[in-house]
Parts: structure tokens; sequence; C-alpha cells
């Protein structure tokens, strides 16, 4: 199995006859090829001997991710993780490369654990997505609404994400976190739980899980789901994954947005050159709700573009994002009904590579939503700083 998981995920720059092919001056060649050959065979032991004593003496990353490669095959995946890193965090680094190496990682991941804690600040310009001042019509009445000067809030973000394997396909997976803002009444908390099951390939999986939502303890949402994953690797490393869930919500105290939740979604990634990749998506829900007017179909789309200046040991990622949701009927109080566009615009910077172990991000976000209903229309600005280490 291991054999099949290493063909699928084999990389596809640094490695193989043609990199050796390539430094055909180089005397260290032949000794490279054999590893490379008892590594197809199946003999990972004399390829683990051969790659690792070659990555010693020269250094060169296309033979060291080739031994973390054959470690994997073998077994020995915390060894494997550690020669991978080795590359991983070196600088001038080829995007495509680190991408194929998060592969293995995430891969190894669930096949021996992690744990990812990170800390983080932000400045938002309206954390409580309130609506903007102005007369806004109610029951047929004009009333006027002042947003107030307190609508801006710093806020300090603690999350903390990770995974045990139960057994070789089974693993145990969560998260939680916490936002908490200077405003009152905006600050929140969630958290998740699920048992994972991989799929004989590693190429999927399907989860039961539980998970939980809190804000400044005036609302809380308890979710139990059922969802599932699948990629497709194609050639020329583009990548199809589809993803699918089915969620049970009840809502306090607003128990008439308790319902059903149906989701799915499918991506689509490819490479658009050496140090450049683009990510889309589409995807669809419906929430039932005891009520029909708080009832919602949505229909989202969203882009990606990660660009690496491997000479300057930054990755820069453009996210947009858009929704449309329609609500099931005539909204009681407001006399029509409700129709949201959602739109989201942010840019990100990580650093390549770990500052004595941590990774740096900054992120510039822009969020904003038009609605039939004005009086739930907002926008609003936010600045986060955080820093994450994975062990």
């Amino acid at each position: 199995m291991r054999a099949a998981v290493g063909a699928a995920l084999a990389l596809c720059l640094w490695a193989g006859a043609a990199a050796a092919q390539a430094v055909a001056a180089d005397p260290n060649q032949e000794i490279f090829l054999a590893g490379v050959r008892a590594m197809a065979q199946g003999d990972y032991g004399r390829a683990i001997g051969v790659l690792g004593a070659l990555a010693d003496r020269t250094g060169e990353p296309r033979v060291r991710l080739e031994f973390a490669r054959a470690l994997y095959l073998n077994g020995d995946y915390r060894q494997a993780r550690s020669e991978f890193l080795k590359v991983y965090r070196l600088r001038n680094l080829p995007y495509r490369v680190r991408r194929t190496i998060n592969v293995f990682l995430a891969d190894i991941d669930q096949r021996i654990g992690y744990f990812e804690p990170s800390v983080g600040v932000e400045l938002n310009s309206n954390p409580g997505q309130i609506a903007a001042s102005g007369t806004y019509q109610v029951l047929g009445v004009p009333l006027q609404f002042e947003r107030g000067r307190d609508a801006r809030a710093a806020g300090l973000a603690l999350q903390a994400a990770g995974a045990a394997p139960l057994s070789e396909r089974l693993s145990l997976v969560g998260s939680a976190g916490a936002t908490l803002y200077s405003a009152p009444g905006v600050s929140f908390a969630q958290a998740s739980a699920a048992l994972r099951r991989s799929t004989g390939d590693r190429l999927g999986w399907t989860a039961i899980g539980a998970n939980l939502y809190s804000r400044d303890r005036n609302q809380t949402v308890v979710g139990l789901y059922l969802e599932g994953a699948r990629r497709f690797p194609m050639a020329d490393d583009r990548e199809l994954s589809i993803h699918g869930s089915v969620t049970r919500l009840e809502v306090t105290p607003d128990r008439a947005l308790s319902g059903l939740a149906v989701q799915g979604d499918v991506g689509y990634a490819l490479d658009l050159g050496r140090d450049t990749a683009l990510k889309l998506g589409v995807g669809a829900s419906y929430a039932s709700a005891r009520y029909k007017a708080d009832r919602r179909w949505n229909g989202a789309a969203a882009a990606q573009v990660i660009r690496a200046f491997p000479r300057l040991n930054k990755v820069l990622t453009l996210s947009l994002a858009g929704s449309v949701t329609e609500f099931g009927a005539v909204d009681p109080f407001f006399g029509v009904r409700r129709r949201d566009l959602q739109s989201t615009v942010e840019v990100r910077i990580l650093n390549g590579t770990p500052i004595h172990g941590l990774f740096p991000g900054v992120s510039v976000t822009y969020d904003r939503r038009d609605s039939s209903i004005p009086f739930y229309s907002y926008s609003r600005q936010f600045f986060a700083f955080d820093l994450r280490r994975r062990f």
C-alpha cells in the first residue's frame, strides 16, 4: 500500500532519472540512480542506506528528498518528516517542490499525529458585522440606527489543532480556539472533534464528529456531522478534490435557526509556473430551519493565487471569494425576502521558513455583505498577524 501511495505522491522535481541526467558530470550520479532503482524495486532498506549516505555527503536537496521518500515508503515516518523539513526550510525553494512536500507532511501528520498551536492579534473595523448608521424600515416604521464608535475592536486570537492516530487508518482530529475582542458582545469561541477514517490509498477520508460555536455567551451552535473528502491527482501536477457534509444543528437561544445543513464543494488546483499556483472552488449548501424565513440556499465560488518569492523567502496568497444566499420566505419584520451577496478579498504573506521555530503570517482582509434588507448589510476591514508552530 505504501508503494502505491509513494507512486501517487512521487516528487516531480529534483528527483528520479531525469534529475540525475541533468547532472551527468556529477561523479555521484550512479550512486544516486542506484538508490532510486532500489526504491522503485521496493528495496527500501537498500535505498535508505545508499541515499542517506549520499545526502549527508553532498547536501543536495534532490538527494535528500529521495532519501525522505524512501524513509516514508519504508514506514519510518518521524525520520521522513525530519528529512522533508530539512529541504522545506531551505531558502530559494521552488513553490512546486514546497507544495509537494506539504502533501507528504500532511499524510505523515495523519499517520503519527501532530499538534499546532497559534497566537495572533487582529485589528477589525467591524467585528460584530453591524450595519452602517442610517434609517431603516422595520414593520413599516422608519427607525434611525446609529452604529456607535465602539464598533472597531482589537482582538487576541488563540488557536490549536491536532490529530492523534488510533490505528493505521483511524485517527482522532480536532481543533479549538477563541478570539477575544476589546468591544463587548462580539468575542467568540469554537471547537470541533471527529473520528476520521482514511481510505486505503490515503487519497480520501470519511469522518463523524461534533462542533461547537459560542458567541460571547449569548448564542451557541452545536453540530453533529458526517463528512467525506476525496482527492484525484491528475497529470501535470493538477488535482481535483470533492468534499461533502451533512450536519444537524441546534441553536440556542434562537431555536428557530436549528435544522439540518447539507453542503458539497469541488476544488481544482493547477500550477501556472515554477512559483505560481491557482486554486479554484465552487460549492453549494442548504440549511433547513423551523421557520421558513430562516431556511437558506447558498452558492459559492472562490479563487486563490499563490505566488512564491524564493529569493525573499516569502509566499504571497491572494484569495477571492463570493457567495449568494437566498432565504426561504419574506422576512416578517422587514416585509421583503432576504437575499445576501457576500464578497471577501484577502492578501496574506507567509514566511517560507520558520523563525526560531515559528511561522509568522500577516494578512489584510476586506469583507462585505450586500443584502436586499439593508439592515443586514455591512462592510469591514481587518489586519491580522499570527505565529504558528507545528509539533
